[in-house]
């Protein structure tokens, strides 16, 4: 029996390299879980989903800023965390009037939710919003006179992203706004501008507690 070419043995594995690629790739688009407004849209196979992202204009975020975008904004990066996956946000102008609240719920113990500590197939759900990593970056413009924005002595931020545990023990950090920092990972912010609007005072843009793989880049305020 005759050993096949070099150029045939190449050929067959780039087709037994293609044929497991294939079906791998069948296997993940068919037991992905994703979100139901995902679903809704149809676009559970689209290149951004299967990718991790998750677009926050399928929730009816309008980035004409027409509309007030904060509802969608928010069960947007509620979704994408329940769901492992990261808020998206397109280029464009998105009118908000509430905190957008990115409230990963922890534990105290060994920081064993949402982080990367816990068991091997743990996955971390941590909020996240972010634009494009290149070109124009979408704005999150706070409403004029927005409600419990004006009381400069009374401070409140326009995204907020923290770990909450229902209750902490003696020495332990987890109370206020910046809940228990040192659990929450993964948790991103980035290429995102931020204008803080007319009349509000007490106007804070970002209020980010965090720890390890977390991080906040490219953000204007």
């Amino acid at each position: 029996m005759h050993p096949l070419p070099q150029r045939s043995r190449r050929m067959l594995v780039l087709l037994a390299i293609g044929v497991v690629s294939a079906l791998l790739s069948r296997t993940a688009m068919a037991d992905l879980t994703v979100p139901p407004q995902v679903q809704k849209a149809g676009q559970q196979k689209s290149a951004l989903v299967l990718a991790g992202y998750l677009d926050a204009t399928m929730y009816g975020a309008d980035p004409t800023g027409a509309k007030d975008s904060t509802a969608a904004l928010q069960q947007a990066v509620n979704d994408a965390m329940a769901y492992d996956m990261a808020t998206y946000l397109p280029p464009g102008t998105y009118l908000v009037s509430n905190t957008l609240d990115g409230k990963a719920i922890g534990q105290v113990s060994g920081c064993l939710t949402h982080t990367s500590i816990g068991t091997p197939t743990s996955v971390p759900q941590s909020p996240s919003l972010m634009g494009p990593a290149s070109g124009p970056r979408p704005l999150l413009v706070l409403a004029d006179g927005a409600t419990g924005f004006g009381d400069a002595t009374n401070p409140k931020p326009l995204i907020h992203f923290w770990d909450y545990v229902a209750s902490c023990p003696p020495g332990e950090q987890c109370s206020g706004w910046q809940g228990q920092a040192d659990c929450l990972m993964w948790a991103v912010l980035r290429d995102v501008d931020i204008a803080l609007g007319k009349k509000n005072a007490g106007a804070i843009g970002v209020q980010f507690a965090a720890a390890q793989y977390s991080y906040i880049e490219n953000v204007s305020v």
